[in-house]
């Protein structure tokens, strides 16, 4: 079987480390805020490589103002609004039964540009006639991006709305295992002969654990048109343990304060991330958790903070152990510096005057005690 990942709120490291690569079919969803299609933005080269290994995207792009990248070097952006779209290829599976003009409060929202050669393009604004859904190949996988509001035009019942449920029953007929490829794809095989047909399993990139699918066997054989072949991969997952920083420096902190700052512990393997120990080498110096488990792509925030109990340079170590199993130790360096807290004092402890109307009297007299200054 393969994997469908709908993307609602696309962190940048989740994309990179847990989504693209460990997905069959991803689906990206429109109506969303700058940081969403930012981040798709960003990793466009990791969509890319996930699509020229042969997985599919939908990208669902109706945004709220922004221009996106997406996979092949398209453009998508947010423009030519229009109340009616035209469907051009009546007979794809993705407009079936839907008439020519396409109604909705917009029917559309972006348009594409940039289409690679041999690209599909599926609808159009009906005034403009620029592309507004379109099919394309990017290396194996494949491509089919939108600008219209495909959810909101389902919720509130327009024709066009039905485009979301035949694009992803599309897709998921397109989407197949990118950890299994079989080669050659179709031949011909003589009477008596055979054919050697290499399959090949490819665990890069995935999470810990089995995976199945099936090899389909199509021909012209009367009785049996379809074999299929059973196919089981078993992976091993291996943690990966990236620090935010090998050293925090708190600078000078007076006695008896205290100052935090913070370490992020990110998990950028494939299997679960067990952190058994964080501590410091130093009294000083205290962390705000001691251990914790991080699934593959997950972070944590470390709070560490520094409180001299005494005057002069204070350094200590931060020791973070792990299942890692290359970097099971590690340490960061903790610098700082202890100062003598100032004291004010002031004398006489009250003021008084008696003045007649316009009369000013002033008087001056602060003094401090304690080695550091006020």
């Amino acid at each position: 079987m393969g994997m469908m990942q709908i993307l609602p709120h696309p962190h940048q490291g989740l994309i990179e480390r847990k989504l693209v690569m460990q997905s069959d079919l991803i689906i990206t969803v429109g109506d969303e805020g700058p940081d969403y299609y930012g981040a798709i933005s960003a990793n466009v080269a990791k969509f890319e490589t996930f699509v020229a290994r042969g997985g599919t995207v939908q990208y669902q792009l109706a945004t709220q103002g922004d221009d996106v990248t997406i996979a092949g070097g398209v453009l998508v952006h947010f423009g030519n609004l229009e109340n009616v779209n035209r469907v051009l290829l009546r007979g794809h599976p993705i407009v079936a039964g839907l008439p020519e003009l396409l109604a909705g409060n917009f029917a559309n929202h972006c348009y594409m540009t940039q289409l690679p050669a041999g690209a599909h393009v599926i609808t159009e604004t009906a005034a403009s006639r620029v592309p507004t859904t379109v099919e394309y190949r990017v290396g194996s996988g494949t491509v089919i991006a939108t600008g219209m509001p495909w959810e909101f035009l389902y919720v509130y019942g327009y024709e066009a709305g039905l485009m979301l449920y035949q694009a992803t029953a599309y897709t998921l007929t397109l989407a197949h295992p990118t950890w299994l490829r079989t080669v050659p794809s179709a031949a011909t095989v003589p009477p008596g002969g055979s054919v050697d047909v290499a399959v090949t399993f490819d665990a890069r990139g995935l999470f810990g654990g089995p995976y199945d699918a099936s090899i389909r066997i199509a021909s012209n054989d009367p009785d049996e048109a379809e074999v299929v072949v059973p196919a089981h991969l078993d992976v091993t997952g291996v943690t990966d343990i990236e620090l935010s920083s090998t050293a925090l420096s708190y600078g000078p902190v007076f006695v008896g304060g205290s100052r935090l700052d913070s370490l992020v512990v990110t998990n950028a393997g494939t299997d679960r991330l067990d952190v058994t120990e964080v501590s410091s080498s130093n009294g000083d110096y205290s962390v705000s958790v001691g251990a914790f488990s991080l699934d593959p792509g997950g972070q944590r925030v470390v709070l560490v903070t520094f409180h001299p109990s005494s005057v002069g340079s204070i350094v200590g170590a931060l020791r973070v152990r792990s299942n890692d199993p290359d970097e099971g130790d590690l340490s960061v360096s903790l610098t700082g510096e202890g100062l003598v807290a100032p004291e004010i004092s002031v004398s006489p402890g009250s003021l008084s005057a008696a003045l007649l109307t316009g009369q000013t009297s002033t008087w001056t007299g602060a003094s401090q005690s304690g080695k550091a200054p006020a």
